[in-house]
Protein backbone atom coordinates (compact mmCIF):
# COMPACT_ATOMS: atom_id res chain seq x y z
CA UNK A 1 0.00 0.00 0.00
CA UNK A 2 3.01 2.16 0.94
CA UNK A 3 4.50 1.17 -2.38
CA UNK A 4 1.44 2.45 -4.35
CA UNK A 5 0.83 5.72 -2.43
CA UNK A 6 4.49 6.83 -3.59
CA UNK A 7 3.81 5.86 -7.07
CA UNK A 8 0.37 8.05 -6.80
CA UNK A 9 2.09 10.87 -5.30
CA UNK A 10 5.28 10.74 -7.71
CA UNK A 11 3.06 10.79 -10.76
CA UNK A 12 1.20 14.35 -9.51
CA UNK A 13 4.94 15.65 -9.02
CA UNK A 14 5.75 18.08 -11.54
CA UNK A 15 10.03 18.48 -10.75
CA UNK A 16 12.16 21.53 -11.59
CA UNK A 17 15.61 20.28 -11.80
CA UNK A 18 18.73 22.17 -12.92
CA UNK A 19 20.51 21.60 -16.47
CA UNK A 20 23.37 23.56 -15.87
CA UNK A 21 24.21 27.05 -15.14
CA UNK A 22 21.80 28.31 -17.72
CA UNK A 23 18.91 26.19 -17.74
CA UNK A 24 16.57 23.86 -15.98
CA UNK A 25 14.36 20.59 -16.91
CA UNK A 26 10.32 20.32 -16.24
CA UNK A 27 9.91 16.79 -15.30
CA UNK A 28 5.74 15.79 -15.35
CA UNK A 29 4.38 12.50 -15.77
CA UNK A 30 2.58 11.84 -19.34
CA UNK A 31 -0.85 11.91 -17.59
CA UNK A 32 -0.19 15.53 -16.66
CA UNK A 33 2.46 16.26 -19.33
CA UNK A 34 -0.09 17.59 -21.84
CA UNK A 35 -1.91 20.16 -19.40
CA UNK A 36 1.70 21.05 -17.84
CA UNK A 37 3.93 21.68 -20.84
CA UNK A 38 1.63 23.78 -23.16
CA UNK A 39 0.87 25.93 -20.19
CA UNK A 40 4.88 26.73 -19.99
CA UNK A 41 5.33 27.07 -24.11
CA UNK A 42 7.27 23.88 -24.28
CA UNK A 43 6.45 20.69 -26.73
CA UNK A 44 5.92 17.03 -25.39
CA UNK A 45 10.02 16.28 -26.43
CA UNK A 46 11.66 19.22 -25.40
CA UNK A 47 10.89 20.40 -21.60
CA UNK A 48 13.72 23.04 -20.77
CA UNK A 49 13.60 26.05 -20.33
CA UNK A 50 16.18 29.04 -19.10
CA UNK A 51 17.31 29.41 -15.64
CA UNK A 52 15.71 32.94 -15.70
CA UNK A 53 12.39 31.68 -16.87
CA UNK A 54 12.23 29.97 -13.22
CA UNK A 55 9.99 32.72 -11.44
CA UNK A 56 7.75 32.60 -14.25
CA UNK A 57 7.52 29.00 -14.08
CA UNK A 58 6.44 28.85 -10.54
CA UNK A 59 4.17 31.59 -10.91
CA UNK A 60 2.03 29.46 -13.90
CA UNK A 61 2.26 26.34 -12.13
CA UNK A 62 1.66 27.76 -8.51
CA UNK A 63 -2.29 27.21 -9.29
CA UNK A 64 -2.18 23.85 -10.66
CA UNK A 65 -0.34 22.67 -7.47
CA UNK A 66 -2.07 21.52 -3.98
CA UNK A 67 -4.68 19.82 -2.73
CA UNK A 68 -7.37 22.40 -3.07
CA UNK A 69 -6.64 22.46 -6.78
CA UNK A 70 -8.52 20.12 -9.38
CA UNK A 71 -4.99 18.72 -10.42
CA UNK A 72 -3.63 18.43 -7.20
CA UNK A 73 -0.18 18.27 -8.14
CA UNK A 74 2.93 18.53 -6.28
CA UNK A 75 5.59 20.87 -6.88
CA UNK A 76 8.94 20.30 -6.52
CA UNK A 77 11.73 23.24 -7.78
CA UNK A 78 15.74 24.31 -8.21
CA UNK A 79 16.18 24.83 -4.51
CA UNK A 80 17.26 28.63 -4.11
CA UNK A 81 20.33 27.35 -2.45
CA UNK A 82 21.18 26.46 -6.46
CA UNK A 83 20.44 29.95 -7.65
CA UNK A 84 23.36 31.10 -4.64
CA UNK A 85 25.92 28.61 -5.67
CA UNK A 86 25.17 30.10 -9.16
CA UNK A 87 25.90 33.49 -8.66
CA UNK A 88 28.77 32.66 -6.92
CA UNK A 89 30.44 30.58 -9.18
CA UNK A 90 29.68 33.71 -11.53
CA UNK A 91 31.32 35.95 -9.36
CA UNK A 92 34.21 33.87 -8.70
CA UNK A 93 35.13 33.93 -12.81
CA UNK A 94 34.90 37.45 -13.03
CA UNK A 95 37.42 38.16 -9.53
CA UNK A 96 40.07 35.35 -11.19
CA UNK A 97 39.73 37.41 -14.41
CA UNK A 98 40.66 40.65 -12.31
CA UNK A 99 43.09 38.77 -10.64
CA UNK A 100 45.23 36.21 -12.70
CA UNK A 101 47.57 38.72 -14.63
CA UNK A 102 48.11 40.43 -11.16
CA UNK A 103 48.91 37.25 -9.31
CA UNK A 104 50.98 35.60 -12.59
CA UNK A 105 53.11 39.07 -12.31
CA UNK A 106 54.00 37.67 -8.65
CA UNK A 107 54.30 34.44 -9.42
CA UNK A 108 57.39 35.78 -12.18
CA UNK A 109 58.91 38.29 -10.03
CA UNK A 110 59.41 35.64 -7.09
CA UNK A 111 60.70 33.29 -9.28
CA UNK A 112 57.93 30.69 -8.95
CA UNK A 113 56.32 30.68 -12.13
CA UNK A 114 59.24 28.90 -14.04
CA UNK A 115 59.43 25.82 -11.35
CA UNK A 116 55.83 25.27 -11.15
CA UNK A 117 54.09 22.29 -12.59
CA UNK A 118 51.09 22.19 -14.80
CA UNK A 119 48.68 21.03 -11.35
CA UNK A 120 50.24 23.34 -9.54
CA UNK A 121 49.72 26.56 -11.71
CA UNK A 122 46.07 25.10 -12.08
CA UNK A 123 45.80 24.41 -8.56
CA UNK A 124 47.01 28.22 -7.98
CA UNK A 125 44.32 29.75 -10.65
CA UNK A 126 41.66 27.48 -9.05
CA UNK A 127 42.14 28.60 -5.27
CA UNK A 128 42.87 32.55 -6.05
CA UNK A 129 39.53 33.75 -5.87
CA UNK A 130 38.64 31.48 -3.25
CA UNK A 131 41.22 32.52 -0.72
CA UNK A 132 40.41 29.86 2.03
CA UNK A 133 41.10 25.96 0.50
CA UNK A 134 42.49 23.04 1.68
CA UNK A 135 44.61 21.10 -0.38
CA UNK A 136 44.60 16.93 -0.26
CA UNK A 137 46.66 15.90 -3.02
CA UNK A 138 48.67 12.61 -2.56
CA UNK A 139 51.81 12.19 -1.31
CA UNK A 140 54.92 13.78 -3.67
CA UNK A 141 53.09 16.30 -6.06
CA UNK A 142 54.09 19.31 -4.54
CA UNK A 143 51.47 20.71 -2.33
CA UNK A 144 54.04 22.87 -0.45
CA UNK A 145 55.11 24.79 -3.30
CA UNK A 146 51.57 25.08 -4.45
CA UNK A 147 50.69 26.59 -0.23
CA UNK A 148 53.68 28.85 -1.33
CA UNK A 149 52.62 29.97 -5.29
CA UNK A 150 49.37 30.46 -3.37
CA UNK A 151 50.23 32.94 -1.00
CA UNK A 152 52.88 34.69 -2.86
CA UNK A 153 50.23 35.06 -5.59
Amino acid sequence: LAAAHWLLEERRTVVLEAVNDASFQVRVHRDFAGTVLPLLGLGPDAAVLALSDHTKALQVLAPMCGSSTPYNLRLRSVPMVTFGALKRAESLDLALEQLRPVAWARLQSAGLLRILQDHQKRFVEWALPRRRVLCADDMGLGKTLQALAFLVA
